[in-house]
C-alpha cells in the first residue's frame, strides 16, 4: 500500500520492476529510471495522467498500466519508444482522444 516515491531517476540499474497488485495509489512520479525495459504497474489504484517522461524511457519493451484509475488523455510520445512491443492500458478511465496511438508500428496493444 502507499505511493511510489519521487527521486527514482538515479536508480539506473532498475530495469524490470514488477509492482503489480500492490494497492499502490496516487500519481506516478514524473521522473522514473531511464533504463527501464519492462514496467508493470497493473492492478493498482494509480490516478491522474501517465507522465510524459515515460517518453524518455527509450529502452522500454513492455509497459503494463492496465487495471488502474488513470484519467485524462495519453500524453506520452509513443513514437519515441522504438523498443516498445507490448502496451497494456485496459480498464482505466481515460478521457479524450487516443490519437497518439494511431500511427504506432507493430505494438501488441491490449485493450483500452
Amino acid at each position: 500500500m502507499g505511493t511510489l516515491p519521487y527521486g527514482l531517476q538515479p536508480l539506473t540499474s532498475l530495469t524490470n520492476p514488477d509492482l503489480s497488485s500492490n494497492n499502490l495509489g496516487g500519481g506516478i512520479p514524473y521522473q522514473l529510471p531511464p533504463n527501464m525495459q519492462r514496467l508493470n504497474l497493473a492492478y493498482n489504484n494509480f490516478t491522474g495522467a501517465i507522465p510524459y517522461s515515460v517518453s524518455d524511457m527509450t529502452s522500454l519493451t513492455d509497459l503494463n498500466l492496465a487495471h488502474n484509475q488513470f484519467q485524462q488523455g495519453l500524453n506520452v510520445n509513443f513514437m519515441k519508444l522504438s523498443a516498445l512491443s507490448s502496451l497494456y492500458l485496459q480498464n482505466n478511465q481515460f478521457t479524450g482522444t487516443i490519437d497518439v496511438l494511431a500511427n504506432l508500428p507493430h505494438y501488441d496493444i491490449i485493450g483500452l
